[in-house]
């Protein structure tokens, strides 16, 4: 650098003054040629096929030197300058969310440099190319690959995919929606296309997915009410709570032995024909009423107490026996066995070795259209909790004003199994102070015990594994033969009616007040994971129930070895193709080994086709250039698309958000083959 002479003057005042001026001489700069070499791309530096973030280097010459000079893109979608020089030019295509959605194959790249522009064409792969054998399936489950998806069809044969689009967020209120677009043509990209709702194969229009008492009609008064399963999901996350705030429960009952003795802790056997007076309890441990009792039945297993303030009172003591001698023979040995022990914590409570159960209208009255419920207040001494009966207990309904005692019946039998195996999972997890299950999973177990329950009347023919359909099993219950009770009938209808909203529900848990739905789709869940997982379903079962580290699906992942999102993905499908007419999948999970739910589905169409579908899981036909929209996909729950493929063509789908985005990080996207 040339610097000019510094100078100094003075004034007669002697002050000092500003340096003159010297003369200015520019900087050196590099001669700029009259004109642009011309952009020349000579060699492309590439992988045989490009992926989304590879790396790509053109040589040649003509390249700006500064890295934002040069701009180049890949289907409109820009693509990031990492260096330049004058002869080589290092780019990196972006991640899969941010390209475009494109089959394999040759595809150009744009290079504008110095206000000139080249193409040159090279092979990319974003789309996750999916060319399977009929029955064949592959789960996609990460963000990257499930966002955009090329069926293939071989050159001899036309295919048809099932596609089950999964919500994997185990939050039941995290929905999402999501656009599907598909293109058959060999564009470049998915074209814009009018949208549409997506036509359903399989839905009937008229199915709603909360079974009132009026749309759940049969033969013979049948009925499932959301009244029921609402208000025992409320009760059940009311337990939870009490027990994760409430000290632990055996080293209290040892406090109160230590302090009364173990002969005063002897609890006194109840005697038939005895009348005693216990607390009856629902919203609260401290809200409690009395409710005075007659011992109808005492047995070896179960004592069977009826209010004495009943309508019925003392008209109905042979059912009540039926029903203690029910509990002794077969269902406390088949909890005990399969499912737990509902007296687990009967020695630390100094108990006498029985379930009491205590038929009172304070259900009628304060538990409006609940059959029965367990509450963890009497598994706790008194000093804990001052309204404890200290018992193993649980609370049943009597027969309604206008039902008649052989109506109750039906459905009770059922319920006492239900609310046994309730009780069992209390007194077990609090007997090692775990914590208590997630209320969807209770219900899911509990209605497994009602399932085991209802086996002991087909002589087999609804056995695990089975695959039973209609005739096997709910023919009996709505058509009363062979006194067979109420058991699968509490499952069957409602899970026809998740599938008919399938978008909108989980089986995690209630979607909106009024929803029971997840009563028979966590059954579903958790059935379908016993039959594929369980090398012993009843030690399979005794541990999930007993409970550890985990709950809810990460229990059932646990217990089955598998990722959560695997469970979800492969049930979907089962879901979906399970006892498909002439179709077999070649994975096994994508099957229903103990219930052939088609056939049950079709037999409730049978039963009452103006309220069920044969068919009622929600399918949407996608195919050729379109574009359906989901406005919502609720947490831990599936969307089901088809998708049909011209031979020797191929179809690309693409996942976009509700608004045309990015879709939701927690969606994934389980694929089978079935034509």
């Amino acid at each position: 650098m040339v610097f000019g002479p510094f100078v100094w003057g003075a004034c007669n005042s002697g002050d000092a003054v500003a340096p003159a001026p010297a003369a200015v001489v520019p900087p050196m700069v590099p001669t700029t040629p009259s004109s642009v070499s011309p952009l020349v791309i000579s060699r492309v530096v590439a992988p045989d096929t490009v992926i989304a973030g590879s790396t790509i280097l053109f040589e040649g010459s003509g390249f700006s030197l500064a890295a934002s000079g040069n701009t180049v893109a890949l289907g409109g979608a820009a693509v990031s300058v990492i260096s330049a020089t004058a002869t080589t030019l290092e780019v990196r295509l972006p991640l899969a969310g941010a390209m475009p959605c494109l089959r394999t194959g040759p595809q150009t790249l744009r290079v504008t440099s110095n206000g000139r522009t080249e193409e040159r064409s090279v092979i990319v792969r974003v789309a996750t190319r999916v060319k399977l054998a009929r029955g064949e399936s592959v789960n996609l489950l990460n963000e990257d690959s499930a966002a955009c998806t090329e069926f293939v069809a071989g050159s001899d044969h036309a295919a048809r995919y099932t596609m089950a689009v999964i919500n994997t967020s185990q939050d039941v209120a995290a929905s999402t929606g999501f656009q599907v677009r598909s293109a058959a043509s060999p564009a470049s990209a998915i074209a814009a296309v009018p949208m549409m709702s997506g036509s359903m194969s399989g839905f009937s229009t008229g199915a709603t997915f909360a079974g009132s008492t009026a749309a759940g009609q049969a033969p013979h008064g049948l009925s499932h009410t959301d009244l029921e399963q609402d208000n025992h999901g409320a009760h059940l996350e009311r337990q939870t709570q009490l027990v994760a705030r409430t000290r632990s429960a055996v080293p209290a009952w040892r406090e109160q032995t230590a302090s009364r003795g173990a002969v005063a802790m002897s609890r006194a056997p109840m005697m038939v024909g005895q009348t005693v007076s216990l607390n009856a309890m629902y919203t609260s441990c401290s809200a409690s009423a009395r409710v005075n009792a007659r011992v109808v039945y005492a047995g070896t297993r179960a004592v069977v107490l009826e209010d004495v303030a009943s309508s019925r009172a003392g008209t109905m003591d042979a059912e009540y026996r039926a029903l203690g001698q029910e509990f002794d023979a077969v269902m406390y040995p088949l909890l005990v066995s399969q499912i737990g022990n509902p007296l687990a914590l009967d020695q630390a409570m100094g108990g006498d070795g029985r379930v009491t159960m205590l038929f009172t209208r304070f259900v009628n009255d304060s538990a409006a259209g609940t059959a029965g419920y367990v509450t963890s207040c009497n598994l706790y001494p008194r000093t804990t909790i001052a309204t404890s009966n200290e018992d193993e207990i649980f609370y049943a309904r009597v027969p309604h004003a206008s039902e008649t005692v052989s109506a109750w019946r039906r459905s009770m039998r059922s319920t006492v199994m239900h609310e046994a195996k309730h009780l069992a999972a209390f007194a077990e997890r609090m007997a090692s102070n775990t914590p208590l299950e997630e209320p969807w999973m209770e219900e899911a177990t509990a209605r497994i015990a009602e399932e085991l329950y209802g086996r002991t009347f087909s002589n087999g023919a609804t056995a695990w594994k089975s695959n039973a359909g209609w005739a096997e099993s709910l023919h009996c219950e709505v058509y009363q033969c062979n006194d067979q009770p109420l058991v699968m009938w509490k499952h069957v209808p409602v899970l026809h009616d998740y599938f008919a909203g399938v978008d909108t529900l989980s089986p995690l848990g209630r979607a909106a007040a009024g929803d029971f739905t997840y009563y028979a789709s966590g059954w579903s869940l958790v059935r379908w994971a016993v039959d594929h997982y369980a090398a012993n379903e009843g030690a399979f079962l005794r541990d999930l129930v007993k409970g550890g580290a985990a709950t809810g699906m990460n229990a059932l992942a646990a217990r089955t070895g598998r990722p959560v999102e695997e469970l979800l993905a492969d049930w979907a499908l089962a879901n979906a193709v399970d006892d498909r007419a002439g179709f077999t999948p070649t994975k096994r999970t994508l099957t229903f080994p103990s219930w052939n739910v088609q056939e049950l589905m079709a037999g409730l169409n049978a039963m009452n086709g103006g309220r069920y579908s044969a068919q009622p899981l929600r399918v949407r036909q996608i195919s050729g250039d379109a574009q359906v929209a989901v406005p919502q996909l609720r947490g831990f729950s599936a969307s089901y698309l088809e998708t049909a493929v011209a031979a020797g063509g191929s179809q690309l789908v693409e996942l976009r958000g509700a608004q045309g985005g990015a879709v939701s990080g927690a969606i994934r996207l389980a694929i089978v083959r079935v034509e």
